[in-house]
């Protein structure tokens, strides 16, 4: 973990809010691209890289195929970053002589948490059956059994996509119905047991337990196939632009996923109310709809 914050208050609550918030997106990270923030790229929108194949492997001829007639499969789109969230939390001054620093992190994890659960939930909402097509290929009804699991495998050949490339996202019921079918000594084991994910089950990239989709009942969804990079998501640290106006600002970022809090104290000396507050500033665009098949309970309207 990265951090620009200094006081040890403040470092042990970015600490552990970017720790729970790596683990809240765990049902995203694995198809959305980095939301890894490029300080030099300043405005509303971040450019990210998409790929694409859009072609196999031919047959070499000097004036049909040769090495500079390629499809474009690397393109760029820019994401909007309008997305901002907070989560705040606050204590009077009796009650941090109390509790030190096991407050900082408790306060930490709550923000963590919660920042997560606004950026899956935003993120996952691009998954409903206005923006992806509700064809044969991209709907499909699913019950929760070891053979229709397996059969998962032949909708993404409908959908055109690989397993291999591809999350399959569970509502919390069907994931526990699918752990209920499946000996854990095969089938995940651990992961599977204490973090609700099951990697690399009948080929697919991962398995993941997911809370946030849609719970509009018209949606009748119960989960998802999700291909990589079929969302982009980008982000970016929102400086505060009075920072003398708070006792400490700054940001903590993940290395591996990209993703950036910032993170901002300050108090209230009439009252000795005292505010730790996290925040995300990020955006998502749907890039592939026609990438993802939705799971429904039944059939949509």
């Amino acid at each position: 973990m990265a951090t620009t914050l200094t006081s040890l208050a403040a470092r042990v609550a970015a600490d552990n809010a970017i720790m729970a918030a790596v683990t809240g997106i765990a049902a995203i990270r694995n198809f959305s691209t980095s939301f890894k923030e490029l300080a030099a790229r300043k405005g509303s929108a971040i450019r990210v890289p998409i790929f694409a194949s859009t072609g196999g492997a031919r047959d070499f001829n000097k004036a049909s195929n040769n090495y500079a007639q390629n499809d474009k499969e690397v393109t760029g789109t820019d994401v909007l970053v309008d997305k901002h969230i907070i989560k705040g939390v606050e204590y009077d001054d009796i009650d941090f002589l109390e509790c030190d620093v096991q407050f900082w992190e408790g306060a930490g994890k709550i923000i963590g948490d919660e920042l997560a659960r606004g950026i899956a939930s935003y993120v996952l909402s691009f998954i409903n059956k206005t923006e992806v097509p509700k064809t044969a290929a991209n709907e499909l009804v699913f019950t929760a059994s070891k053979a229709n699991f397996a059969m998962l495998r032949a909708q993404c050949a409908k959908a055109g996509i690989k397993p291999e490339d591809t999350t399959v996202l569970l509502d919390p019921t069907y994931f526990a119905s699918m752990l209920a079918v499946l000996d854990t000594s095969l089938y995940g084991g651990t992961e599977a047991i204490r973090g609700g994910y099951i990697p690399s089950l009948f080929g697919f990239a991962a398995v993941t337990e997911c809370g946030q989709l849609s719970q509009d009942p018209a949606e009748k969804l119960v989960g998802a196939l999700v291909v990589r990079d079929s969302i982009a998501v980008a982000g970016r640290y929102l400086e505060p632009g009075t920072k003398d106006s708070y006792a400490e600002v700054g940001k903590v970022s993940d290395e591996k996923s990209g993703l950036t809090l910032g993170i901002r104290r300050f108090g209230d000396p009439k009252t000795g109310e005292n505010y730790p507050a996290g925040e995300a500033l990020f955006g998502a665009k749907l890039l592939q709809p026609t990438k993802i098949v939705r799971l429904v309970s039944e059939a949509t309207a």
